[in-house]
């Protein structure tokens, strides 16, 4: 069994997709509990029995990672999903070694959708969900075509990146 203990709000565009509606889709319990806090939050991710996910923002993660108290998670299976905003390197992994988690990341913006992902603490490149497709445009940055643009349009997020041969992007400094 897996349980998914999001922080971060149903109304968020991630906080909706792995938080509650790729939960449903796979008949996975997703706390609905909102969040009020790390401590309370913890003790309910620590008396969960299965495999869990954790849906939180870099800034909790921040928070965490300067947290006094680290929580092992008693060694438990868990993957930290983040979204929202760059996740910085050093942050993802104070996490990762003080609790034994597994960190991804995940790219994109309401107006795209969710794009892309990664394991920050295993590579910088980011891997495209299908059916998204990314292409340059010089001073507009990224383009990007998925089921959340309107058929025959792109969004321009603004990023300049780096496409690799094999579909693969890196993100290059604004």
């Amino acid at each position: 069994p897996t349980e998914v203990f999001p922080t971060v709000s149903f109304h968020h565009a991630y906080g909706i997709i792995f938080g509650l509606l790729l939960p449903l889709s796979r008949g996975i319990v997703s706390d609905a509990t909102p969040f009020h806090g790390l401590d309370a939050w913890l003790a309910r991710v620590e008396e969960s029995t299965s495999l869990t996910w954790l849906v939180v923002t870099p800034a909790l993660l921040r928070a965490w990672s300067e947290y006094e108290v680290y929580h092992p998670l008693n060694g438990k299976a868990v993957r930290i999903l983040s979204a929202g905003a760059p996740l910085p390197a050093a942050v993802a992994k104070r996490v990762a070694d003080s609790t034994g988690a597994e960190v991804y990341e995940i790219f994109g913006s309401s107006e795209t959708g969710v794009a892309a992902y990664r394991r920050p603490l295993q590579t910088d490149e980011w891997k495209m969900f299908a059916p998204v497709h990314i292409e340059l445009a010089g001073d507009v940055g990224m383009l990007v075509s998925s089921p959340a643009v309107p058929a025959g349009t792109k969004a321009s997020l603004g990023d300049s990146a780096e496409l690799l041969p094999d579909g693969r992007f890196r993100l290059l400094p604004r």
